[in-house]
């Protein structure tokens, strides 16, 4: 319809369903008074538009092709809402979508708000994935590390067990030589078994810490997948749509393009976490593993969080007593380092 020559013109002479956007709004800028449903149809279909698309569908058109409305009117949302400060409820990307179109907002604009976020969640996904596969890789070396350090404490350890059972062996009289030596050996079991269960209790935490991590990326996966679903079943309805060059149809497409995305990044992350979390959990149990041979090798069993607490200052003590001597060693004359090793009943030949 050609409305460049408009002049008085009655809105009740003009069939508005037959008109597109672009014409309804050429008679706004001409003066005449568009009924407000239609012009608001028409403004919000050309912010839809993309460069390039051709604006051929009418009012009629648009309201046959879209069942349930897809140009609504906006609804306002009240100031009360905005300053709303509590944290919201998870939704599903069903109930986004559905409050979305609820408040007003054009199925079309739903649809393309969908498509961009699945886009987003996708990318999310692919960082995600990435994440979880560097913690695979860190909980496997951290595990093999451990291994490799038990493994050479447990030899030590049947090294020095072999020399007690030697030392009990040697004579029936149990001389007090041999029976120092002993407790000086077996007090070095001991503090192997410290050593590898503190190791142990160490990595355990670790690997504990890459769960709730590689939880929250399935989490993610899961969220994905679950919008674009809803995605793609939004664009293959804005595809059924009729519409003239078919521009519903490419519109669809894209869309649905983008949902199906989304769709195959989440699984492929939901894959890999629920795998590494399986390989790390398999990590943990060979952990547990080594703390029963530390155990049976050294009489030394799994730690506490206070017994690991309390050796760990007592190392710390430790430190503090060595760096002590040192220090009156470097400060003191013979005389003086002789008296303090005779009070501590150390060899003063040395």
């Amino acid at each position: 319809m050609d409305v460049s020559r408009i002049t008085a013109v009655s809105p009740k002479q003009i069939d508005w369903r037959k008109l597109t956007a672009k014409e309804i709004i050429k008679y706004e800028t001409q003066g005449v008074e568009v009924p407000t449903q239609y012009l608001q149809w028409a403004k919000e279909f050309q912010n839809d538009l993309n460069s390039g698309d051709k604006d051929d569908t009418t009012y009629e058109t648009a309201i046959a092709s879209g069942s349930n409305l897809p140009y609504q009117q906006d609804v306002n949302i009240s100031e009360e809402e905005e300053e709303n400060t509590e944290e919201p409820q998870k939704l599903s990307a069903s109930e986004v979508k559905n409050q979305m179109l609820e408040s007003g907002k054009s199925y079309l604009k739903v649809a393309k708000t969908f498509s961009e976020e699945s886009k987003n969640r996708a990318s999310l996904s692919e960082n995600s994935e990435v994440e979880s596969n560097n913690l695979g890789d860190k909980s496997d070396n951290k595990t093999e590390n451990f291994e490799t350090a038990i493994t050479e404490l447990l030899s030590e350890a049947s090294d020095i067990k072999s020399q007690i059972e030697s030392l009990k062996n040697s004579t029936k009289e149990k001389n007090l030589t041999n029976g120092m030596k002993i407790q000086k050996l077996q007090r070095q079991l001991k503090q192997l078994g410290v050593n590898g269960q503190k190791l142990a209790a160490q990595t355990d935490t670790d690997l504990n810490e890459y769960t709730p991590i590689l939880e929250e990326h399935f989490g993610i996966g899961t969220e994905t997948i679950d919008y674009g679903n809803v995605t793609v079943e939004m664009g293959e309805k804005v595809k059924s749509w009729i519409g003239l060059y078919g521009e519903y149809l490419r519109m669809g497409k894209q869309i649905i393009k983008s949902g199906e995305n989304a769709q195959d990044k989440g699984d492929s992350l939901q894959n890999i976490a629920q795998e590494v979390n399986s390989k790390n959990k398999e990590n943990l149990s060979t952990v547990s593993k080594k703390q029963i041979e530390i155990l049976a090798k050294t009489g030394v069993g799994e730690l506490s969080p206070s017994e690991n607490k309390e050796d760990n200052k007592n190392e710390e003590l430790s430190g503090e007593k060595t760096k002590s001597q040192q220090e009156i060693f470097a400060n003191s004359n013979m005389e003086e380092i002789l008296k303090y090793k005779i009070r501590k009943g150390e060899n003063t030949e040395n």
